[in-house]
């Protein structure tokens, strides 16, 4: 049963994290008052869900609150919960849902081979629209580009990208993209195919230093805490 990542949210020094739009819809649809709204925190075959407070199938772990400021909704984070998920000030932590509409929260770093056979951290998730990307600023100071660099996307095993020397020519390049003023670069279709990208890309760092393009689709082992 794949599983996808909605979205990404940082905590703030009060504990605080913005509630993807999506979340809160999928939250809402039980709830008699949407503007704020009690949720609890759950534990069910070892993923940690979130849920309105009628549902009560699953260990229950924590109570919280979502709150409507103008545009945008919000939530603390109980202390509990931060332990599970080992989270600090300043973390991401994911929002995922499955195929039956299970909202997932997990930290950004994913467990051991979901991505690679090693720990891997979820450094940003960017949008593709229809064949460009941006790079997150975090991935350009890492890569050390900027506008007018040319990065190359590689593939072995896994989509990978890194600056593109013309002198040493990489093995196994897919395609090279120059970085646009926006900071975007082009997706072309083979690289899409081995993706097989819907509308998200996600850009992970692995233990080697590769920095990993996939989609926002993710296999179970994800999920985990």
């Amino acid at each position: 049963m794949a599983i996808k990542i909605i979205s990404m949210s940082t905590i703030t020094t009060n504990w605080t994290v913005r509630v993807p739009e999506i979340i809160v819809e999928l939250l809402k649809s039980d709830e008699k008052e949407p503007k704020t709204f009690w949720i609890k925190w759950v534990l069910d075959k070892g993923r940690l869900l979130i849920k309105t407070v009628e549902k009560s199938d699953h260990d229950f772990v924590s109570y919280g609150k979502i709150r409507s400021y103008d545009k945008f909704f919000a939530m603390t984070i109980p202390p509990t919960i931060r332990d599970i998920l080992e989270l600090e000030i300043g973390n991401d932590i994911l929002w995922i849902v499955d195929k039956n509409s299970n909202i997932i929260v997990k930290n950004s770093i994913l467990p051991e081979n979901c991505i690679t056979k090693e720990p891997s951290i979820l450094m940003n998730i960017t949008y593709i629209s229809p064949l460009r990307t941006r790079i997150p600023k975090n991935m350009k100071e890492y890569l050390k580009v900027g506008s007018g660099d040319t990065v190359a996307f590689l593939y072995d095993n896994y989509v990978t990208i890194e600056k593109y020397d013309k002198e040493v020519k990489p093995s196994k390049l897919i395609s090279t993209s120059k970085i646009s003023y926006n900071e975007e670069v082009n997706i072309d279709r083979r690289i899409r195919a081995l993706l097989d990208l819907e509308d998200l890309i996600l850009w992970i760092l692995d233990n080697n230093g590769n920095i990993i393009l996939k989609n926002a689709i993710l296999p179970d082992i994800c999920s985990e805490i």
